[in-house]
């Protein structure tokens, strides 16, 4: 069984009188990649920094590595955050910038920068430039190699890949996936951009306005995706209630008049069109397709779901 690494249990955060959390509860687990998703406003970056200890919550009880809220200066060293972008000297190089956090926390010697910087992708030869001239990935795998100084057992990152092009993108999600295997480093991150975090993530938590809707392992989110199958029917209505009566604990989603969702689990394309055909009822178009994480978030977030 997992470690637990943190436990927020009925955390609300309150400012000025608005309600920024609101009774939430989240558990992080060693060895995770932890993806934490919601809209901008809904209190991502406010549990970040309560379980990173920069923020205490107004109610509510939180652990690390099971030392509670009383006891936990003796465990925050092991806890780093990054929020966005990273603060650097820019005038200093690469090598400068890691040799300050290690002389603060009385860790230095070259070696272990060098390692550091080896850890994170940047090579010797870059280490000596001004990080001026870096570009935005080089910085962020900089920032993140400067949060490991220390052997933190919780890193914290707070969309770090905002900004990134494509291959910075990659960099960055190849650094901490090797960070997670290699290092056994639990990782809690936050990222607007859901199709690459399911890459990467493990574990993910659906926070909006201030309350989790939802937690989920990667597996359990390749369950609840799966396959789906978008069918134009003359009548929706009837097609579903054709597929219900012959295929026990189906999942259909009305969309309209004329077209419907198949969810295909335990079941095959060609059994629901030729079942379909059998109660002469015409399919004009249909098509396959996976739910992506995005789809799924939205549809948790939705009005329709709220207010269900």
């Amino acid at each position: 069984m997992s470690e637990i690494i943190a436990s927020a249990k009925k955390i609300t955060k309150i400012y000025k009188n608005h309600k920024v959390l609101d009774n939430v509860d989240i558990v992080i687990k060693s060895k995770q990649i932890h993806g934490l998703i919601g809209r901008n406003g809904a209190g991502k970056t406010t549990i970040m920094k309560i379980l990173s200890g920069l923020v205490f919550p107004t109610q509510g009880e939180l652990e690390l590595f099971s030392k509670q809220e009383k006891d936990l200066n003796a465990v925050l060293k092991q806890v780093e955050i990054l929020i966005e972008h990273p603060g650097l000297f820019l005038e200093m190089s690469a090598y400068e910038n890691l040799k300050a956090k290690c002389l603060s926390v009385g860790c230095f010697s070259k070696q272990y920068v060098y390692d550091l910087l080896k850890l994170v992708g940047i090579k010797l030869s870059d280490s000596k430039k001004t990080i001026k001239n870096f570009s935005l990935g080089m910085k962020q795998r900089l920032g993140i190699a400067i949060a490991l100084v220390g052997k933190p057992k919780l890193l914290i990152l707070d969309e770090p890949m905002n900004g990134l092009d494509p291959q910075g993108f990659r960099e960055i999600s190849d650094t901490l996936v090797k960070l997670n295997k290699e290092k056994n480093i639990t990782i809690l991150i936050s990222s607007h951009i859901l199709e690459k975090l399911a890459d990467i993530a493990t574990y993910f938590t659906i926070i909006d306005d201030g309350k989790v809707i939802a937690s989920f392992s990667k597996k359990e989110l390749n369950e609840k995706l799966g396959e789906t199958l978008e069918l134009t029917v003359n009548d929706s209505q009837k097609a579903s209630e054709v597929l219900e009566k012959n295929y026990k604990n189906i999942q259909i989603e009305i969309i309209s008049n004329n077209i419907l969702h198949v969810k295909l689990e335990n079941i095959n394309k060609e059994d629901v069109l030729m079942k379909l055909s059998e109660m002469q009822i015409k399919v004009q178009h249909y098509y396959q397709k996976d739910i992506s994480l995005e789809e799924y978030f939205l549809k948790l977030t939705s009005v329709e779901a709220k207010n269900a």
